[in-house]
């Protein structure tokens, strides 16, 4: 049985094709929307210099509004770290490196009670949406941060020592019609011992998912408490190695197109 070589390369190119639109339909938008979401753009040698963490103060930050920064207390950080921070507070060990680019944010409460905003605003017209981003939470006392997008919150999982590994905190949310909020994060620290929390890598992406399967997201949640968590949207919060799932899938899904492709051709040619 003979093949047309020609045939065979347009057939493998039309199941790339079908594979990667497939696994890649979401539409990253964050250079559109959101200003310095690595925090990159917030210039360290401008910065005042923090000597017990080896960081740079931050009291404002490119992009970004903070509100509430002044209730942290005396013994409250707002930094930008990077590879060479040595310290976080309260035992809880260095940071590591940034999850993406050279920077990476660090707020820490402590001994007072505070709600601090940390976020842009944006205009999103009507859709389906997914807001990202990676993070290290640690606390002692119960401390709480979410992850927000107007009236949509998702918390951040707080651990008891500072993670090797980023988490990724996701949420999944709809606008019904084009609306202005406010995207970014909301603490609730209380009058105790610090708690801090790592931010870096936001990420924004128009998500073609539907209203019905963000809900049923919601119900497989329920039963599925160490993988998500729930609060006025949907979400997730896992390990920030996420892309690497793409990858297996998107190989996976070529493999099975391609397959069918071959047999198609060997029935027919």
């Amino acid at each position: 049985m003979k093949f047309n070589k020609a045939f065979v390369v347009n057939s493998l190119i039309l199941a790339v094709y079908l594979c990667s639109s497939t696994v890649y339909g979401e539409e990253d938008i964050t250079a559109k929307y959101l200003k310095n979401p690595s925090f990159e753009e917030d210039d360290i040698s401008t910065l005042e210099y923090d000597s017990t963490r080896n960081a740079y103060i931050a009291e404002h930050l490119i992009g970004w509004e903070l509100e509430g920064l002044e209730d942290i207390g005396s013994y409250g950080v707002s930094d930008i770290m990077n590879a060479n921070t040595t310290a976080t507070d309260n035992d809880f060990g260095p940071p590591g490196e940034p999850s993406d680019g050279k920077q990476m944010y660090y707020l820490r409460n402590a001994w007072t009670q505070s709600e601090i905003l940390m976020y842009q605003v944006v205009i999103l017209p009507a859709g389906n949406y997914k807001l990202s981003v990676n993070n290290k939470c640690v606390t002692k006392p119960n401390h709480q941060a979410y992850l927000m997008a107007g009236e949509n919150e998702i918390p951040f999982i707080f651990e008891n020592a500072m993670p090797e590994i980023w988490n990724k905190t996701s949420l999944y949310f709809n606008v019904k019609e084009e609306n202005e909020m406010k995207i970014g994060v909301r603490t609730e620290f209380i009058n105790a011992a610090g708690a801090s929390i790592l931010l870096d890598n936001f990420h924004l992406y128009s998500d073609p998912k539907s209203e019905e399967e963000i809900s049923n997201e919601e119900k497989n949640a329920e039963n599925e408490d160490d993988k998500f968590s729930i609060h006025k949207g949907t979400g997730s919060n896992k390990g920030s190695d996420s892309g690497i799932e793409n990858i297996k899938i998107f190989s996976l899904n070529s493999l099975v197109v391609m397959l069918i492709v071959t047999c198609w051709m060997y029935i027919w040619y």
